[in-house]
């Protein structure tokens, strides 16, 4: 068994108490646990099915940030602009596009469509070059900003005042569509964008690529799990886990996806999770499941003990795996829970939607494997139990019944006082009668116990080693301190890997190289640029990522999801309103100035009514054109000269610029660059200085608003609070493993190992997606896009905390177990030696477990290469490469390294830990009063 409980205070049923009540209560309601998972899950699967369908990818602006304060003032002076979205339809040809008579049409009958659908409250602006035209007069105008240079593309820009997730947007989107299905173009290829069409776009991509990713993922990490399991038939179990959990998780998110936004990227990162982590559990719960089952002599398992439908073997058998595999799980799971839940930190509905899904999801996990998994064993005794067909291990002596009258009886504490009806290990098998009878244990020559070991080594044949202090014993005294463990088991790969990384000074030389390994990735690891382009959140050669990026090229994405400077006088401003020449005047000073210091700005960057065709508009045109225009018949039919068309021109920007209490002026903004790129963190910087240098001689405050700055300022005060969400993540990790391992040195080891791990995956992220050093595989997931999606940065990095977690968790508890079974079978046993052998039988007992596991999860994460959209890609690399280096390199070698030197200061500031008794399941039964000979 496995109870870590403390030895103070506490009594000899305590230590596995719970465990066995627990085993026993699901036992006596098997049936209806396994029908209440059922029903439950069948409900859920009703909800689960259009989870997918309720995600979007935006967000709206955090309060407090100057982007929030600009969108109130939008809201005060263009109260039908305060949520523009743009829906776009974007028409290419290979023959000049306006001589295609198709595409006008299209574009009268979507118009009438529209106009008659919505008001003008909801769609305020319907812009294309033939309204332009109607509204201009001036063809020239019209196509400059609606056609290519080429002459072979143009667009439609529909603008509607909700959010890009409202379901009116979605539902507009989708009319649009709909209108460009039902129409025949010839020779002319149309694509819907815009945020709305761009979130469809996604949605779907996303749920081919889930079916993807699991079936390259679920199959390899089966078979992996297999191959360590020795047994098909255990697979059932994580199969049928996996299937409940993810009915459950995906449900129930899909009911709170009706009163939250959840971000695209939420259900590919749930089924990872449930993927990864569902095997993992079962990995650890049937592997310590099939150990327990060899270690039951056959004589025992057809002996009358216990209930008829509940043998005491069994019942020790299930109730040693809760014990010790159970507890691992659980403690994982809620660190790993809690460190999602961090993500709750950011004022940001999508990131916290991250962090709820995968605390979910690993809640489910937990929930399904502690309560399933013993429910099939107990529901199907003899099916599961025919995974081992070998007889016990030959180091240990058969268990005849227990003695009559005691069937039942709940598991203890060993007796500290004697060792009658111990089991020791031995060299053969013992000759065990019928029930009842008697076992003789026939010994070898080796050492009884590790403590003989470690005295012997030290007392006769340390001295000839030299160079090493005393709290570490060189490779062959650990050698042979284990040499008490059962044959086969002590020198497997992992014995041997402990040894050398164990051993003075090879810990020491292990320790220096892993961090000097890491070092070069640390000044990469968080200095990198950043972006939320949304080319990388769409699938990789799909139409519309075509579409989106010769648009770009055309036209700039300020046509799709434009920036607009927003100017608002002051109260105090002596020009009262914007009708006055020196406004003009520095509102187009404004304008020049954007154009010669924010990079990838030129003179076709900037449409206003003070500001067009590269030049100032002088107040004094303005004047004159509304002169004008003040007789209508002026400028109608054959009246209608090159001052009249200029003058439509000027007004029409006058009405569309300038807001109806005539204190505010708009500036439309499109860069060359895509702004939410790697370069847009820059021109957003040059931006916000040239609005601060001109302010004041504006008599105005400059604003911001639209998709871009929303991005780019939600971004920055995110990633502010990465440092608050690192501190808390670490003191949260702290706490819970000074709890559960009472000490503060291991947690402190822990969150520093962690670290590593991060600083070596995000270093080496950095490097490949934005140095491209993986850029000579010509592999598509690891191609270089020039920066790291920031989200991922946020997301990624509680949930490598967690993974590293999970093995470490692992190991201790392990060792934890092998250091209190020490205390008990060799009491004489002195620090450090009793420390440094509990960690070098825990690696060997548990490194091919982590590796097995650690290989599982990152084929589980590789399916993350298959997707075709690039930012699943990046979460793909950081994943799996976190998962190999923390299982390869810093669990199996960094971890025992650092261990072996600290010796006993692990266990600071306690001397030692408590001496409740914790076997290794049911081989160590023979020494417990629940079964005897």
């Amino acid at each position: 068994m496995a109870a870590l409980c403390s030895s103070s205070g506490g009594s000899k049923e305590g230590c596995e108490r719970f465990s066995v009540r627990y085993v026993r209560w699901i036992h006596k309601r098997r049936y209806a646990v396994a029908a209440g998972w059922l029903a439950f899950c069948a409900v859920m699967s009703y909800f689960a099915t259009d989870f997918i369908s309720k995600t979007d990818n935006s967000f709206n602006a955090e309060p407090g940030t100057k982007v929030a304060k600009a969108i109130d003032v939008m809201g005060d002076h263009f109260p039908s602009l305060t949520h523009a979205t743009n829906l776009v339809v974007y028409f290419e040809a290979k023959t000049p596009i306006l001589d295609d008579g198709s595409v006008k049409q299209f574009d009268e009958v979507l118009r009438a469509q529209l106009n008659a659908s919505y008001s003008p409250v909801f769609m305020p602006q319907y812009n294309s070059y033939w309204t332009m035209v109607n509204e201009t007069h001036s063809e020239a105008q019209a196509r400059k900003y609606f056609v290519s240079p080429n002459g072979l593309t143009t667009f439609i820009a529909i603008t509607i005042n909700v959010m890009s997730t409202d379901p009116k947007a979605m539902d507009c989107a989708d009319a649009v569509q709909d209108a460009v299905d039902a129409w025949s173009f010839e020779g002319v290829e149309v694509t819907c964008l815009g945020l709305p069409s761009i979130v469809k776009t996604l949605i779907k991509s996303t749920e081919a690529n889930m079916g993807t990713v699991d079936a390259v993922s679920i199959p390899l990490a089966l078979v992996t799990l297999m191959w360590i399991l020795k047994s098909a038939r255990l697979l059932i179990i994580p199969l049928a886990n996996m299937g409940l959990t993810a009915a459950s998780s995906f449900g129930v998110m899909s009911v709170l996806a009706g009163f939250m936004s959840v971000n695209t990227i939420a259900p590919s990162l749930m089924m990872t999770i449930l993927v990864a982590m569902s095997i993992d559990y079962n990995l650890f719960l049937l592997t310590r499941y099939r150990q327990e089952l060899l270690a039951v002599p056959d004589d025992v398992k057809i002996s009358p003990t216990g209930s008829s439908d509940l043998p005491q073997w069994r019942l020790c058998v299930i109730s040693t795996v809760i014990d010790t595999a159970g507890q691992t799980i659980t403690v994982s799971a809620l660190t790993l829970g809690v460190c999602f839940l961090g993500l709750l930190m950011f004022p940001m509905s999508l990131i916290q939607s991250i962090g709820l899904a995968n605390a979910l999801t690993i809640v489910m996990t937990l929930l399904v494997n502690i309560s399933v998994t013993p429910t099939l064993l107990l529901i199907f005794p003899a099916f599961f139990e025919k995974c081992v067909h070998a007889a016990p291990p030959s180091g240990y002596l058969p268990v005849a019944a227990a003695a009559p009258g005691e069937a039942g009886l709940g598991i203890n504490c060993a007796d500290e006082a004697g060792e009658e009806g111990r089991g020791f290990p031995s060299g053969k098998e013992g000759a065990g009668g019928g029930a009842g009878g008697a076992a003789e244990a026939k010994f070898d020559d080796r050492p009884a116990n590790t403590g003989e070991a470690v005295r012997s080594v030290r007392n006769g044949g340390s001295a000839a080693a030299g160079g090493h202090p005393d709290d570490t014993p060189p490779a062959r005294d650990l050698a042979a301190a284990d040499k008490g463990a059962p044959p086969g088991e002590h020198r497997n790969l992992w014995w041997r890997v402990a040894s050398f990384t164990m051993a003075w000074p090879y810990n020491a030389a292990v320790a220096v190289a892993i961090v000097v390994f890491v070092l070069p990735c640390c000044f990469f690891a968080f200095n990198g640029h950043y972006t939320d382009s949304m080319e990388l959140f769409l699938p990789r050669g799909a139409s519309v990522t075509r579409a989106y990026v010769s648009m770009a090229d055309q036209f700039g994405l300020g046509s799709i999801y434009p920036t607009t400077a927003l100017i608002v006088l002051r109260d105090v401003s002596p020009w009262g309103s914007v009708d006055h020449p020196e406004f003009y005047k520095g509102a187009a000073k404004f304008a020049y100035a954007l154009i010669q210091n924010v990079e990838y700005m030129d003179n076709s960057s900037v449409a206003s009514t003070v500001f067009a065709d590269g030049r100032p508009v002088p107040y004094a045109v303005v004047l004159a054109c509304r002169a004008l225009m003040v007789d209508p018949a002026a400028c109608a039919g054959s009246n209608e000269s090159a001052a009249c068309r200029d003058c439509f021109g000027v007004l029409f920007a006058e009405k569309m610029f300038t807001s109806a209490d005539r204190r505010a002026v708009l500036l439309n903004l499109s860069p060359k660059v895509d702004p939410l790129g790697e370069k847009g963190a820059a021109m957003r910087r040059s931006m916000l200085d040239v609005a601060d240098r001109h302010a004041d001689a504006l008599n105005s405050d400059i604003y911001y608003t639209g998709y871009n700055p929303i991005t780019w300022d939600t971004m920055w005060f995110i990633l502010d609070l990465l440092p608050m969400m690192i501190v808390v993540e670490g003191t949260v990790v702290f706490v819970i493993l000074a709890v559960v391992f009472r000490s503060i040195v291991i947690p402190l080891r822990s969150v520093a190992t962690i670290m590593i791990t991060i600083s070596w995956t995000f270093g080496l992220s950095d490097l490949v997606y934005e140095h491209d050093l993986l850029g000579w595989t010509h592999v598509h997931a690891f191609a270089s896009v020039g920066a790291i999606v920031w989200t991922n940065v946020i997301v990624l990095f509680s949930m490598i905390v967690g993974i590293g977690l999970d093995y470490d968790i692992f190991l201790l508890t392990r060792v934890k177990e092998f250091y209190q079974e020490s205390l008990v079978e060799d009491p004489l046993v002195q620090e450090p030696e009793r420390t440094l052998v509990a960690v070098h039988k825990g690696l060997r007992d548990t490194g091919h477990v982590i590796t097995a596991a650690g290989l599982i999860m990152a084929m589980a994460f590789s399916g993350l290469f298959f997707s075709d959209i690039p930012t699943v890609n990046q979460m793909g690399f950081y994943l799996v490469f976190s998962v190999l280096f923390d299982t390869l390199v810093v669990r199996s070698l960094l971890v025992p390294a650092v261990m072996s030197l600290l010796g006993k200061w692990n266990w600071w500031p306690r001397a030692e830990l408590s001496a409740c008794f914790s076997s290794n399941g049911y081989t160590a039964l023979t020494s417990m009063e629940g079964i005897r000979r």
